[in-house]
């Protein structure tokens, strides 16, 4: 099966944006698929290279040039045989796909995320607060043959949008459950970095998630206020990059949390896992979320999570079972729940254990196979 991946977002040197993506890709190559990726990353110096398998095929520039897109998909699938077309994302990939399906009329799939169908207002969150591009996206996902949606929260918005229940395939992300998984090594390079950074003697509350108003990392923040009434020895890290690092640094300095919270960046994927090794408690505070990847990461080294009860996080986490829901928006129940977890070593471990174990059902490989059963479906028919 030959298939090529349509996305405006994909990682590269110094840019982990869309690493999903890649390792989505990466698996479909280990399922014998050729797998062909027409995309636009700045730091990129070579339009085409092959890293794990996978065929990279780079255009420099994207959104002020989308018929240079259409024409470098539609060269792929000509030269390559392509068999089926894969956009992630509405816009700009699906549009793309489309564009490129009705004049090579070759099958497609559009993974929808999130964000492309998700109107937060107030926060000017989401491409169909604009009505025109929800006009765009609505006939987009009208032209294509299957639409993959990641999380049941998201299907039912794309059903507002008009859109067939019948043409909506849900298929969660996955993560490589062989990348994070405890080993002799992580422990140790896990120990060096907390004697390093003089973490040995604290309660590590871990965030990931880029530094945007819908991810919320200012409840995690706030939060913290009460928290460190119990827990004075407790320390947030917030691993990430995002146009609201000034505003967090200030808020955090306002609340005279200098020596509570830390900023990490954004860390490699590699590095990744060492941080969520380290961490006692995981949170993720989002105001929106359609399938969250660093809470499934967090899931597979067993780590009591607190998330808030929004978008498609319910449909992993359970209260008290795989972890705790905590309404969005709300620093007080936030700290609760984390002094809770913090004070109830049993109630921390198995919840942790509990989402060690449904994990399992999130792997990649499990992810790709479902796509490629998508796949196979489609090109039949």
């Amino acid at each position: 099966m030959r298939i090529c991946i349509i996305t405006d977002i994909y990682p590269s040197r110094g840019n982990l944006q869309g690493i999903f993506i890649h390792e989505l890709c990466r698996q479909l190559v280990d399922l014998n698929c050729q797998v062909h990726v027409v995309t636009s990353t700045r730091n990129s110096r070579s339009s085409l290279k092959i890293i794990e398998g996978v065929h990279i095929h780079n255009l420099n520039s994207f959104r002020s040039f989308l018929p240079f897109f259409v024409q470098k998909v539609i060269n792929t699938v000509k030269k390559y045989q392509i068999d089926v077309l894969h956009a992630h994302f509405t816009l700009p990939g699906g549009l793309i796909g489309v564009i490129t399906r009705k004049i090579t009329s070759k099958p497609l799939v559009v993974t929808v995320h999130g964000y492309d169908i998700t109107c937060i207002r107030n926060l000017g969150y989401g491409l169909i607060c604009n009505p025109f591009l929800r006009k765009i996206v609505k006939k987009t996902l009208k032209s294509v043959d299957k639409v993959i949606a990641v999380s049941k929260s998201v299907k039912k918005r794309i059903i507002q949008l008009g859109i067939r229940d019948n043409k909506i395939k849900i298929i969660y992300n996955g993560v490589d459950l062989k990348r994070f998984c405890q080993s002799r090594e992580l422990l140790e390079r896990s120990n060096i970095l907390k004697h390093k950074n003089n973490w040995t003697h604290k309660k590590i509350l871990l965030n990931v998630g880029s530094l945007v108003p819908v991810k919320g990392q200012k409840y995690s923040i706030e939060a913290m206020r009460d928290v460190i009434k119990e827990f004075p020895d407790s320390m947030l890290l917030i691993c990430g990059a995002g146009p609201l690092r000034k505003p967090l640094h200030e808020l955090v300095k306002r609340f005279d949390l200098q020596n509570y919270v830390k900023f990490m960046g954004e860390i490699h994927t590699e590095d990744m896992p060492l941080y969520y090794a380290i961490a006692d408690v995981f949170l993720l505070s989002s105001l929106i979320e359609g399938h969250p990847i660093s809470l499934l990461e967090a899931m597979a080294y067993s780590k009591p999570i607190i998330a808030s009860e929004v978008g498609g996080i319910p449909e992993i986490i359970t209260t008290g079972k795989t972890g705790l829901l905590v309404e969005k928006q709300r620093p007080k129940k936030l700290a609760q729940a984390i002094c809770m977890v913090l004070r109830d070593k049993e109630l921390a471990e198995r919840i942790g254990r509990n989402a060690g174990e449904l994990i399992k059902n999130f792997s990649l490989e499990i992810q790709a196979k479902q796509v490629l059963s998508i796949y196979r479906d489609i090109k039949a028919t």
